[in-house]
Parts: C-alpha cells; sequence; structure tokens
C-alpha cells in the first residue's frame, strides 16, 4: 500500500513537471511569435504626391510583412522635426526625400551609399536611366527613385480645329501655337506640384538644355565664386528673354494650374497646357494630342522628368536585413505591376509595358530621358531657387538686365 501511495506521489510530480516544461516552452515559442524585426523610416518630403506614394508603399509592405514593425515619422509640413532632423536621420533605417535633401543629407554623411542595391537589384537593367541619375552623385548611387513624372505639353485637338491649327508635334511648333493664343489673350495653365514654381517649369526646359546638370550637382551650395564659372546660366536666361521680346511668351500667358482647370481643358476652354504626368489618366481621351518631340529651331530641348520620391539608407542604419528586404520588395516585378495596375507610370520597364495610346509616348519620353533630363532646381539649393524663380518672373515682365545670374547670385549668396 505504502509502495503504491510512493509510486502515485512520483507519478503526479513528474506529470505536474512536464506540464510545466510544456507550458514554458509553449510561453517562449509564442513569445517569439511576438517578436517583431523593426524598421525605422523616417518620411523627409514636402510633396503630397510623393507622400501619398509613401504611405502606399509603407502600408503595402507592412502588410505583406506582419512580421515587421514599421514606424514612421515625419511628412509634409511636420516643422518640429527639423531642429532635430540630424538625430531623426541616424536613428532611421529608411529616409524618403527629394533629390535636394538627398544632396544635403549626403555632405553631412548621414546616407550609406546604395552602389551594392543597384547592382543587387540590377537597377540600371530593370530600370529607366533616369530612376539611378536622380540617385546617383558623381559616381556612387545615394537614393533610388521611385516615381517619374515627366512635364509633357498638351493640347485640345478640338480647340485647334476651331481656329484650323494643325496638331503640334515638336515644342516648336506648340510654342507657335501658344503665341497665337497670347495674341488673342487666352491663357494657359502650368499643372504640377505645390512646390514647383511655375518659373521654373518654364525656365527648367531651357536651362536644362544649356547647363551641365553633371557641373551644377557637384558644386552643390559651394558659394558665389563657384557658380559664377557657370556662364551657360546667363545663355538661359538671354533665351528666355528672346522669347518674350519675340512675343511667344509673356507673365500674363501662364497661370497656376490645378485639377479643375485639367477639367477645363479637356472641354477645350483651355486649348494648351503643360502637366506633370502624374495626371496621365485624365489625359488618355481621345480628343487630347501630345507632344512627342522635345526639340525647336533655338534649342534641343532635354525632356524634362522629375523623380520622386528617393528612397535613401540611414549610413547607422541597425536593421540592414529588413532594409533589404524593404528595397526587394519596392522593386519587385510584381510590386511595380501593382502600381502600374492602380494607374501609375513607373521606372520598371517591364510593368510600363502595358501602356498604350497617348501613355506610350509619355513613356518613351521617360525612357530617353537621362541626368540630363534631372530639372536644375533638384541639382540647386533651394535659396538659389527662388532667386532663379523670381529673375525668370521679371523677364518674363519685360524687366531684363542680361545679368540676371550675376544678380541673383549676390542676392543669395
Amino acid at each position: 500500500m505504502k509502495c503504491t501511495l510512493k509510486y502515485k506521489t512520483v507519478l503526479i510530480i513528474v506529470i505536474i513537471v512536464f506540464s510545466l516544461n510544456i507550458f514554458g516552452c509553449s510561453k517562449k515559442q509564442e513569445s517569439k511569435k511576438e517578436e517583431k524585426s523593426k524598421l525605422n523610416v523616417y518620411i523627409n518630403i514636402d510633396d503630397e504626391y510623393s507622400l501619398k506614394e509613401v504611405n502606399f508603399i509603407i502600408n503595402e509592405f507592412q502588410n505583406a510583412n506582419e512580421n515587421v514593425d514599421v514606424k514612421f515619422t515625419g511628412g509634409i509640413g511636420d516643422r518640429k522635426l527639423v531642429n532635430n532632423e540630424e538625430n531623426l536621420i541616424e536613428r532611421s533605417d529608411i529616409i524618403f526625400a527629394s533629390r535636394n535633401k538627398m544632396i544635403d543629407m549626403k555632405k553631412k554623411g548621414l546616407l550609406a551609399n546604395l552602389s551594392d542595391k543597384y547592382d543587387e537589384n540590377q537597377i540600371k537593367e530593370r530600370y529607366y536611366n533616369v530612376i539611378g541619375a536622380y540617385g546617383r552623385i558623381g559616381e556612387e548611387y545615394y537614393g533610388i527613385g521611385l516615381m517619374p513624372y515627366s512635364i509633357e505639353f498638351l493640347y485640345n485637338k478640338d480647340a485647334l480645329r476651331k481656329l484650323n491649327i494643325s496638331f503640334p508635334s515638336n515644342v516648336d511648333e506648340w510654342i507657335k501655337i501658344l503665341k497665337i493664343y497670347k495674341d488673342n489673350g487666352v491663357q494657359v495653365p502650368i499643372v504640377m506640384n505645390k512646390e514647383m514654381e511655375i518659373e521654373n517649369v518654364i525656365g527648367s526646359i531651357i536651362i536644362n538644355s544649356n547647363v551641365n546638370m553633371e557641373n551644377i550637382t557637384g558644386m552643390y551650395d559651394s558659394g558665389f565664386n563657384q557658380y559664377s564659372k557657370v556662364t551657360n546660366m546667363q545663355r538661359a536666361f538671354n533665351i528666355i528673354h528672346e522669347f518674350v521680346r519675340n512675343g511667344y511668351f509673356n507673365n500674363s500667358i501662364f497661370i497656376n494650374g490645378d485639377e479643375k482647370d485639367i477639367d477645363r481643358f479637356l472641354k477645350g476652354e483651355f486649348p494648351l497646357i503643360i502637366s506633370s504626368s502624374y495626371y496621365h489618366n485624365k489625359f488618355n481621351e481621345s480628343n487630347i494630342g501630345i507632344v512627342r518631340e522635345y526639340y525647336n529651331n533655338t534649342l534641343v530641348c532635354n525632356i524634362p522628368v522629375i523623380v520622386e520620391p528617393l528612397l535613401c539608407v540611414s549610413e547607422k542604419n541597425s536593421n540592414s536585413i529588413e532594409v533589404n528586404n524593404f528595397i526587394k520588395f519596392v522593386l519587385s516585378d510584381e510590386f511595380q505591376n501593382k502600381l502600374v495596375n492602380l494607374g501609375y507610370i513607373t521606372g520598371n520597364k517591364k510593368a510600363n509595358r502595358e501602356f498604350t495610346s497617348l501613355n506610350k509616348i509619355i513613356v518613351e519620353h521617360i525612357n530617353n530621358a537621362s541626368s540630363s533630363s534631372i530639372l536644375f532646381t533638384y541639382n540647386m539649393p533651394k535659396k538659389i531657387n527662388k532667386n532663379i524663380a523670381h529673375s525668370i518672373a521679371e523677364i518674363l515682365k519685360g524687366r531684363y538686365t542680361g545679368k540676371e545670374w550675376y544678380e541673383i547670385l549676390k542676392n543669395t549668396y
């Protein structure tokens, strides 16, 4: 009897210990499951288009990777972060920024060199040249361009037919039509993101075609003496003056447009428009035409293309595995196809094969773009850009001095 009782007691103790071990193991496994990798993202952008895209990218990545905890800070108008920006960047893994800000961060030693990521993800082979051009400084890459937008010259076919005007096939012919409408008091909207001054949109076509953008990047915010060596900048202002003097355009022809003006253009209320290809889906109608060739008798125009935002990586990132996974996810053909299905024109060659008609011409423009297509505003500090916009506005009013570039630098530095 005693033996049986002792046996039962031992058996109960064994069962309890065994149960505790199983419970403990399951808790450990459960704890492991609950542990998540972390990815810290800093959104350092001022453009509403880009913010919308960044939010979509982060949400899609989070949905596809539930084991990753994505924490992000920043966004448009979050000025309280400015004083603490360098600290934020150092604590982040991924940074979304414009090209200007990428150059600023690189100069401060805050960004990792992403040249190896270009090789690993075959970016040069799978994506358009301009995507890499926006992320390159010198011979190294510090950003990966995500979404390209070309600046397009469009016309309403019905409006032109009313005046028996032939459809323009290049920028030169489009500008001649612009003169006809200017002489009749008809205005032309320029529809871009809110941060882009319309004067710099006008100037970008001419400045980009006269000034080596690689050289401009190399002397970023270098001061009066260095920038004074870029003599072709004044030539660009001279050309703008010639267009004004010959009556092609002035300060009253262009207006700062929005989506409502696009709708008016589609109805024929505006015969011409200059717009970001961000709105390409609105223009895909039979009565809308697009200028295919970027050249005129005065100059060969480089196709102006904006690429925003840029994906950068902090030099002090602490989650390299998830950084690599994030980059691979964003650059994957699967995700790029998803963007195309949502109506975006991407930087991915394979995904963009689906586009036809007017959208196919936009894709051609992006395909033909290069480092010369980077808008000068993204290769210069904002303080210079504001002064350039002011000088172009003055020229459009007929106030040309012939010393615009000198005056811009003097007022900046």
